[in-house]
C-alpha cells in the first residue's frame, strides 16, 4: 500500500473516531426563553456568536436521569403575547408542529437533531460536515498519489 492510500485511510479512521467521541458527548442545544432573556433569545441569528455562546448548552449535564437527543423551539403565542423558548428534548420528530387552543392560544414545537440545529436557520450538523469533508481530503490524497 503506497503512502497515499495509507494518509487517506487514516484520515478517514480519525474522521470516523471524532464522530464516535462527538456523539458520545451528548447532544448540545440553545436553551433561553425571552421571558428571561429578551429579545435575543427570539433572534439569535443577528447576535455576535461570543454572544450566542452564552445560549448554548450541553444537555447531557442537565440530569442523568434524562436522555436528551433532540433540541427544541417553541414559539408560543397568547393572546398579544410572543414567548421563544429553546431547549434540550428527549422525544420528538425532525420538524415543525403547530397547535391552536382555546382562549387565542397558538403554539408552534420544531425539533431537530442535530447539535445547537434550534435557531431559526437550516444548519448541518457538524457531524455531517466533518465526515464530507475529511471524505472529499482523503479521495484527493488518493487520486493525487495516483499522479
Amino acid at each position: 500500500m503506497d503512502a497515499g492510500r495509507a494518509l487517506g485511510g487514516l484520515l478517514l479512521l480519525l474522521t470516523v473516531f471524532i464522530i464516535l467521541i462527538e456523539e458520545g458527548l451528548g447532544i448540545e442545544c440553545y436553551c433561553c426563553n425571552t421571558k428571561y432573556h429578551g429579545k435575543e433569545c427570539d433572534d439569535l441569528e443577528t447576535i455576535s456568536p461570543k454572544r450566542k455562546e452564552l445560549y448554548a448548552q450541553n444537555c447531557a449535564l442537565l440530569g442523568a436521569d434524562k436522555n436528551y437527543t433532540q433540541c427544541r423551539k417553541i414559539v408560543q403565542e397568547v393572546e398579544d403575547d410572543t414567548r421563544v423558548i429553546r431547549q434540550c428534548a428527549t422525544v420528538g420528530n425532525d420538524g415543525c408542529v403547530k397547535r391552536t387552543g382555546t382562549q387565542k392560544i397558538k403554539m408552534t414545537y420544531c425539533e431537530c437533531s442535530g447539535n445547537l440545529c434550534n435557531t431559526a436557520a437550516n444548519r448541518y450538523d457538524v457531524s455531517t460536515v466533518l465526515f464530507l469533508c475529511a471524505s472529499l481530503v482523503s479521495w484527493m490524497v488518493v487520486k493525487l498519489s495516483d499522479i
